[in-house]
């Protein structure tokens, strides 16, 4: 196939002519249009190295749903071709690239947690700016079309697991669940992804501080069904990488209730 680098600014087929005007792979500006990005993919393909695809609705906050994100959060990537075989980071901090993959957020370098055909968890990095955000994975050398996600200063998301229980910890270490439940005035974990802006920074793919502790500089609080539970830290997990955590005490209240922690003016 041969384009030889013609424009639309000097297309042979009127604008007008039933609807097939500015047909080329180049605008009038000599920038690429999306065809050309289509074109590219199933040459490579042709050629045994297929794009990237990123599923539409396809990023969301890693544990998630939401398409949004806060600088330091875990970010999930689904789709195809993604990478040619899974492969998690040897440790931190984490590298820019990892298993021939590269993920770039508005062209800045993302650190990798793990990919695979169909997954990747990256970190947002820290100096991102609020607002929306271009997301590009480059596999071994065959860039894919960019996808949206919203960065926002503050994007809480309790982690879950089974039945859309929250993950927390008990007093004891161990994991609170019906069975195992929390006494009236002891202490739970949750733990979330979505911090807000940290009294002590951290570099992007780097662990959190164990000394000193990195705070959450928003408002928190948390409730247990209707039921204020005061909080006693809220912060990054020292010694660990994107995840925080919520301590608090439990209020005296009965019952398997929802747990809501709000950062700010945004909660879950």
């Amino acid at each position: 196939m041969l384009t030889w680098g013609v424009s639309d600014a000097y297309s042979w087929i009127p604008g007008s002519y039933k609807g097939f005007g500015a047909a080329l792979l180049l605008d009038a500006q000599y920038q690429i249009k999306p065809d050309y990005s289509s074109v590219a993919g199933v040459l490579r393909s042709a050629a045994g190295t297929a794009s990237p695809v990123i599923y539409t609705n396809g990023i969301a906050i890693h544990g998630g749903k939401a398409a949004v994100a806060s600088p330091g959060s875990l970010v999930d990537i689904y789709g195809a071709n993604l990478a040619k075989e899974a492969a998690t980071t040897p440790g931190l901090p984490l590298p820019a690239t990892l298993g021939g993959v590269n993920v770039t957020v508005n062209g800045a370098a993302a650190p990798l947690y793990y990919v695979s055909s169909g997954l990747i968890v990256f970190q947002m990095p820290y100096s991102v700016a609020p607002g929306p955000v271009l997301v590009q994975v480059d596999a071994n050398g065959a860039p894919g079309q960019a996808a949206a996600i919203t960065v926002q200063p503050a994007a809480p998301s309790i982690l879950t697991y089974g039945n859309d229980r929250a993950v927390v910890q008990n007093q004891d270490s161990t994991v609170n669940s019906p069975t195992n439940c929390a006494l009236p005035g002891t202490y739970l974990t949750a733990y979330m992804i979505g911090s807000g802006p940290l009294t002590q920074p951290i570099a992007t793919g780097a662990a959190a501080l164990t000394a000193p502790l990195s705070y959450e500089t928003l408002t928190t609080t948390a409730t247990l069904g209707n039921a204020p539970a005061p909080v006693t830290f809220a912060g990054m997990t020292p010694g660990l990488m994107g995840l925080m955590q919520v301590n608090l005490q439990v209020p005296k209240v009965p019952g398997d209730l929802p747990l809501q922690i709000k950062l700010g003016r945004v909660f879950q």
